[in-house]
């Protein structure tokens, strides 16, 4: 038996001659992992080649056949009715039932009819002018594709095909995952074994774990017999070990294969030319998409074969995840475009192959990426999980990575990044020091994104972990707020790195240190609102400017959206300047407002998260109270009472008297 691995083309070229020499009647077989995409090159390669060379190909799978008269009817059907003649088209019942009685029979083969006793006349003048005027079944190259997933007896599927070979001497392949096919002939060849060395007045026990398929198999085959405490149960390991005894050996895949296949061909896929395909079928309504996924086709082959896990769903499963991600990407302006497609698709294609080989961790804590041997991405590796995609969440961490890449590319020779590349292989402590301490001096004078502050603190951590004194950290922070309360820096402090893969200690130094910064920074973000929204009050329209601006602090459209803050949202008004605008404004800043107050107090949330600015509420619902009890016009004194009704929602007037 010739077993080699070949690519697409030479397996091309190898059944071909099998097709067109005649040395001996045998069978060959296409061998390949499910999901390596042998049934798409078998239907959409090899299929169309046999074809073009004037050959005829009955194509069936036998996925799910449960008996021999099964395939029988399915195989001689299809055979008919692929041709369009009109005398099949018009006796497609007559011609079922006469299959119905060549299976009966047993014939291997439509080429003759002479030993086939058919009482019918009609029906039998029906077979033979259908066989009269279409070309003889035995003409037919076949093909059997999924043998393994058959529910009938391998051996006697096995036993059936060779029917077509050794009687009618026609070409048949075998599509076939050769490795789950030895374990279910084994698996079948056992469980008869088995049955033949278990005595009269024993029965198998099958409460012991394990041993799946094969008991599936034994207990179809188990008569059901009455309690008897004369029968003695015997276990599967002591029926393996007779087993051993009496037949020496317990695979028969090998010797069962050898007497029906000739040769056998290792499928080994052009993954490339699989996956480009593949793309191009799915993404040809969007031809940016399509290229960025050609782009970075190399890894994509790459990293599932280093996987060892070359399985083309697992890739059409990849695209379908990937078409809602670029959807997000598509809808937004990157200075990095490229750099952020690729972040993204590796990081999807990374954890689709560890999500279907069931090895994809939830062990993220309260990060929301992760920089190590693999870039994990905590939106990503959620929507593979669980179908749902944070669109919001998904739009603020790539375009971090922007911001990120932007910076890097900037920077390359600060001495931040310079740190960053080599601290770790540096020849002196001075050459780490120096550098330190300028980024220490830049954060103080700002000229850092506040976004990268997370980053530059885990590079100091990392460097005190060898050995540094932590006085460069402190310094570092005492910099950054500085930097943060003087507003010399810029940016938004997201905080969404982690620092898991260090020790504990220096973990819990990464959380306390971003404790400091982020209370400097909500003070600083609590401030800006405040002076923001104030402002506001001085125009004519300032109920619409008020909905404007917290509409984008929950809705941020543009990057400097992201820097401003809503909670508590009336702590950063002034609430006596805000009470006589209302009594004072007209009735569509009255609406508007009422609408501001839905848009930041939303009904779907617990009261208690609002509780910061309960007095403050408190205080604007009394004065809504008082200016609807002393209005005359009716609609004004409407407008106030929605306010009021409204703040009544969110407002404990108890506390005050707890406190």
């Amino acid at each position: 038996m010739d077993e080699r691995y070949l690519s697409e083309s030479s397996i091309l070229k190898e059944i071909k001659y099998y097709i067109d020499t005649n040395f001996y009647n045998y069978a060959v077989m296409i061998d390949g992992a499910w999901g390596s995409g042998k049934t798409y090159f078998v239907k959409n390669v090899l299929l169309k080649k046999i074809e073009s060379n004037e050959k005829r190909v009955l194509y069936v799978s036998l996925y799910g056949i449960s008996n021999i008269q099964e395939l029988g009817k399915k195989l001689y059907l299809d055979y008919l009715l692929k041709d369009k003649s009109k005398l099949v088209t018009e006796h497609t019942e007559l011609v079922e039932n006469v299959i119905g009685t060549i299976i009966d029979i047993g014939s291997p083969f439509m080429g003759k009819l002479g030993d086939i006793d058919i009482k019918e006349k009609k029906i039998k003048n029906i077979v033979q002018n259908t066989v009269k005027h279409i070309c003889p079944m035995k003409n037919c190259v076949l093909i059997f594709d999924d043998l393994e997933r058959c529910d009938c007896s391998i051996q006697d599927i096995l036993g059936y095909i060779n029917g077509f070979v050794e009687q009618a001497g026609m070409k048949v392949i075998i599509i076939a995952n050769q490795e789950e096919l030895r374990k279910k002939i084994d698996a079948q060849t056992l469980a008869l074994q088995i049955r033949a060395v278990i005595g009269k007045d024993e029965t198998l026990d099958f409460t012991e774990p394990g041993n799946g398929q094969l008991v599936k198999y034994l207990m179809s085959m188990q008569n059901k017999q009455p309690e008897n405490e004369k029968i003695k149960k015997v276990s599967l390991n002591v029926a393996k070990e007779r087993v051993a005894r009496v037949f020496g050996v317990e695979s028969e895949y090998e010797h069962i294969r050898e007497k029906i296949v000739g040769t056998v061909f290792h499928y080994n896929p052009d993954t490339k030319k699989v996956m480009s395909n593949l793309i191009q079928k799915n993404f040809t309504y969007n031809t940016n998409d399509r290229r960025q996924l050609e782009k970075n086709i190399n890894y994509l082959a790459e990293s599932m074969e280093k996987a060892k896990h070359v399985n083309f769903r697992t890739f059409q499963f990849f695209l379908q995840k990937m078409d809602k991600l670029l959807q997000v990407l598509d809808g937004e302006d990157y200075e990095n475009k490229d750099f952020i497609y690729k972040r993204v698709i590796l990081s999807c294609w990374d954890s689709c192959i560890l999500f279907k080989t069931g090895k994809l961790k939830d062990d993220w804590n309260d990060a929301e990426y992760i920089e190590g041997v693999k870039f994990r991405v905590r939106v990503i590796e959620d929507y593979i999980k669980y179908s749902w995609l944070n669109v919001e969440k998904g739009k603020i961490v790539f375009k971090k990575f922007d911001v990120e890449e932007t910076r890097t590319k900037l920077l390359k020779n600060d001495p931040v990044n310079l740190l960053q590349d080599k601290w770790y292989r540096a020849d002196s402590d001075d050459f780490i020091v120096n550098n330190m301490n300028a980024v220490i001096e830049n954060a103080r004078n700002g000229m850092y994104d506040i976004g990268s502050y997370d980053k530059i603190l885990q590079i100091f951590l990392q460097i005190y972990t060898a050995g540094f004194d932590i006085e460069y950290v402190d310094r570092l922070i005492k910099a950054m707020c500085e930097g943060i309360e003087t507003k010399s820096a810029t940016g938004i402090l997201d905080c969404i790195g982690t620092m898991s893969w260090e020790s504990k200690k220096t973990e819990q130094l990464y959380k306390q240190y971003i404790r400091k910064l982020q209370e400097v920074y909500n003070k600083s973000m609590e401030k800006k609102s405040e002076d923001d929204l104030n402002i506001f009050l001085k125009e004519d329209n300032w109920a619409q400017k008020i909905y404007d601006y917290c509409l984008n602090v929950k809705h941020p459209q543009k990057q400097e959206d992201y820097t401003k803050k809503l909670s508590p949202f009336l702590k950063a008004l002034d609430v006596k300047t805000l009470i006589r605008k209302l009594e004072t404004s007209n009735g569509e800043n009255l609406q508007k407002f009422a609408s501001v107050l839905r848009l930041v107090y939303p009904l779907q949330y617990n009261p208690n998260a609002f509780i910061e600015d309960n007095e403050e509420r408190k205080k604007l619902c009394l004065a809504m109270k008082h200016c609807k009890e002393n209005e005359t016009q009716l609609i004004r004194k409407f407008q106030y009472q929605i306010i009021e009704e409204y703040l009544l929602k969110f407002t404990d007037f108890e506390e005050s008297t707890k406190e």
